[in-house]
Order: structure tokens, then sequence, then C-alpha cells
């Protein structure tokens, strides 16, 4: 039983959202069927993994049925009576959890209906004047309000305003008109970043070309959220990037608090993806990351969990080790040590003993990094990368042979785990720093050799390091 459709949506409920179900189930108005409730509290008894043995048709029918004889074809009715109060609570509760929209039209239509006209234009008033006021300008925003318009224009044609029937209609028509730019431009921007990425591709953007000349010299550009897909899209198809990473740039730092979270993030890891291109030094590169990474703390948009994931607390971390700033770093990680200390992976200690390097307390580095307990494969390659550092600058020796063979040991038994781009970088290193170990300054020719090697290799983690090993034997 515990591999049912009502069993593997139940075990993903938190525990407030099995309790609200059973609120919703235990209420006359959704459910009047006493046999669903004992089954809903029969499945909660095995809450929150639902996985025990003793979950099973036989012992639910026990405890709905009582003493009665089992009967499959009544436990299989029940439950799916039960899946259906599910579907009905999930949409409930996503409706309740929304900004409303759907509820206001519904209650028009109620009103429009019954022809409580004054009661209908009162409302619809507010929901305009509410619609209005929303500091999102983001597609559900247009969509809500091409909705309102629509209703407007229904309103005078229960008044029999006929001279007003013509100006809502153009209201409308222009509120759609803007709806649908906004998503056009944001899936036609998805479309092509997928393209980038995908061995598929797309021969046809439909109306791209009739978009790209109608929309810079219609009144619609003057919305800032056009505007911003607009130039997304330009970033995302321009060779000459620079010009339009500093447009789309700009104009979400300027309007970042109209837009939805989900559109903030998307947004965002497309400027920083482009950095990469428009920043071809390494230095500017990494500082400019570190700006749009400082702007999203300074501006709270970090404060959200979906954004603020491991490998972005990371991220942040080791621009700032790379930049320098290590007073910034340290400050970082002790405003967030509730969060990184809380992780699964012990991503704090990782960070400390990058600190504690980049400060050249090598010792107090490697003693953290022998106590460091990673599960995350590449925070264990970025754990195995420093180690390898460690050794060096410590002149361990006779360390560095066993750390290189299980560090390329590691990477062939995970590398099914582990990105094709990653791996041969990860590789890249190990060959790299390995020469590097043994050079001589006798080898000048084999040194400058490397040199233009590393130089060359277009993806080496930890590249500036090896440049600088490098450089010391030169001087």
């Amino acid at each position: 039983m515990k591999k049912t459709k009502l069993i593997k949506i139940l075990a993903q409920f938190n525990t407030s959202e099995l309790r609200r179900f059973k609120d919703f189930v235990w209420s006359p108005f959704f459910n009047k069927n006493e046999k669903l409730k004992s089954l809903l509290q029969f499945f909660l008894n095995f809450a929150p993994n639902f996985d025990q043995e003793k979950l099973s048709e036989e012992k639910a029918f026990e405890f709905v049925f009582g003493e009665e004889d089992f009967k499959e074809q009544a436990i299989t009715k029940l439950t799916s009576k039960l899946y259906k109060l599910v579907f009905k609570f999930i949409h409930y509760e996503k409706d309740a959890a929304g900004n409303g929209i759907w509820a206001d039209i519904h209650f028009l239509s109620f009103l429009k209906e019954n022809e409580l006209i004054h009661e209908y234009d009162q409302h619809l008033s507010q929901l305009n004047k509410k619609n209005d006021k929303s500091p999102l300008r983001d597609s559900n925003y247009f969509y809500e309000r091409f909705l309102i318009k629509q209703e407007f224009g229904l309103l005078e044609s229960f008044k029999g305003e006929l001279k007003n029937i013509g100006i809502n209609y153009q209201r409308t028509v222009s509120a759609l008109d803007a709806y649908y730019l906004v998503q056009k431009l944001m899936y036609l921007c998805h479309q092509w970043n997928h393209q980038a990425v995908s061995p598929q591709k797309v021969e046809t953007f439909e109306l791209l070309d009739e978009l790209e000349e109608y929309i810079p010299k219609s009144p619609y550009f003057e919305i800032p959220t056009v505007q911003i897909w607009f130039s997304n899209l330009q970033l995302l198809k321009s060779e000459n990037k620079k010009t339009n990473y500093f447009k789309l740039k700009d104009l979400v730092f300027e309007h970042h608090k109209t837009l939805s979270r989900i559109d903030i993030r998307n947004l965002f890891a497309i400027i920083q993806n482009n950095a990469r291109i428009v920043f071809e030094k390494k230095e500017a590169y990494y500082k400019e990351l570190f700006d749009l990474y400082n702007f999203q703390l300074k501006e709270g948009i970090f404060n959200d969990p979906v954004f603020f994931t491991v490998s972005i607390f990371l991220n942040i971390f080791t621009s700032a080790i790379i930049l320098n700033k290590l007073s910034w770093a340290d400050d970082f990680l002790k405003d967030h040590s509730d969060y990184s200390k809380n992780r699964e992976d012990d991503v704090h200690s990782l960070c400390v003993a990058m600190l504690c390097f980049a400060k050249e307390e090598y010792s107090e580095a490697l003693d953290i990094l022998n106590v460091c307990n990673l599960k995350n494969t590449y925070f264990k390659l970025a754990e195995r990368r420093l180690r390898l550092k460690v050794y060096f600058e410590m002149q361990l020796f006779e360390l560095i042979d066993d750390s290189v063979n299980t560090f390329r040991k590691y990477l062939s038994k995970n590398k099914s785990s582990i990105s094709d781009l990653h791996l041969h970088a990860n590789r890249s290193f190990v060959n790299i720093a390995n020469q590097v170990f043994y050079l001589q300054k006798s080898d000048v020719q084999k040194i400058r050799a490397l040199n233009i090697e590393i130089e060359e290799i277009p993806v080496l983690p930890e590249k500036r390091w090896l440049v600088k090993k490098i450089e010391a034997f030169l001087n």
C-alpha cells in the first residue's frame, strides 16, 4: 500500500501540512464520511515516512471497519475517495497561498450573475486599486491587469454605457498585449538560453524578428519589465555582449523589487554567466562576480532560501578569498555561521580552512581539513585541491605523492557523478600541480613551457595559485 499515489503524496507533506490536511478532512464542509477520517488517522499513525511494514490494506481495513471480513474493494474505494480529498486540499491550499485574483474573479462572476451591479462596481474598483498598488510588475501582475480590464468592459455592458465600451475594449487589448509581450519575451529568453546548452537545436523562434523591430518603437517599451526581458534577449543573442550586459544589469539592479523570486533568480544567473564572457581578465571577472553577490546580499535577495544555496554560499566566500578580501570573508563567515554550520556537508570548516590558507596559516588549515567531513562530490574536490596546496606550501613532499594518486583514483571512481567539464578541469589541475611540485629552478625551459600550457587551459581550478608558483621559479 505504501507505493500508492495517496501515500506518495502524504509522504511529501511536512508536519504542518499533514495537520492542516487532517483539519480539512475533519471539516464537515469538505467531508462528512466518518470512515475517511478513520482511514486518514490510520495513515497519520505512520507519518512522516509511511514506510512501516504494518502499513497494509488489511491493517487499514481492520482500523476502519473493525472485525468485519476483509474486502479489498471497500478499502480501495475509500482510499480513492481520500485521494480526491488530497487533490481538493492541495487546490484549496494553492488558492489560499496565492494572491486571490481568481477568488475575486469568481466573486465578481457571482455578483454579475445575480445582477448586483453596484456591489460589482465597488469590488472591481477595489481590485483595480489593489493591482495598481502592487510592488510587483511580473507576468502575473500583467495577467491580473488584463483580467481586471476585461471585467471593466463587462461592467460597462451591464450598465448600458455604450460610449465607454470602445475605450474599455482598447484598455483590455492593451493590457492583454502587455501581458503577452512580457510572457513572449521571457519564453524566448528561456528558449534561446536552453538552445545554447542543449544538443537539440531549435531553428524557429516564432515572431522574433517582428518583435525585435516592433518593441523598441512601441509604447510598451516604457514598461521596465518589457525592457528587462528585451535586454536579456539581446544579451543572449549578441556576439558583442558588453553593451547589452551593462544595460540588463542596470535595469535589474534598478527594478529588481518589482520582479518575482523566480525571475530574479533566472536573471541574476544569466548576468553572472555572461560576466565570465564580458570580463575576460580573471581579476576583473571575480571583482564583478563579487559585486553581484554583494548587491544581492545587501538587497536581501539571498534572504530567500531558494536563492541562498550551499553552492552559492561557497561561491560568495571563494570570490572574496580570490580578491584577497579576507576581513570581509571572515565577517561573512561569522554572520552566516548558523547557516554554514547546520549543513549536511561541513562547508563551514572548509571555508575556515580556505581562509587560513589565504592568511598563510598552513598548519591550522591542515588541522581543519583533517577533521572536515564533506559528502558533496564537488566540495570534496575543493578539499582535495586545497589539501595538495597545503602540502606543497608546508613542503610535505612525502604526502604529496599519495595525495595525488588518491585524487586521481577519486576522479576515476566518481567520474559518473562529475560533469565532463569539472572532471577534465580537476584532472588538468592534478597533472599540472604534480609537475609544479617537482620543478627545479634550473628547469628554465620546462618552467616556461609549463607556464604557457597553464595559460592555454581554458578551465583550470586554482590557476592563479599555480601561475604564482611558476612565477616564483622564474624570478
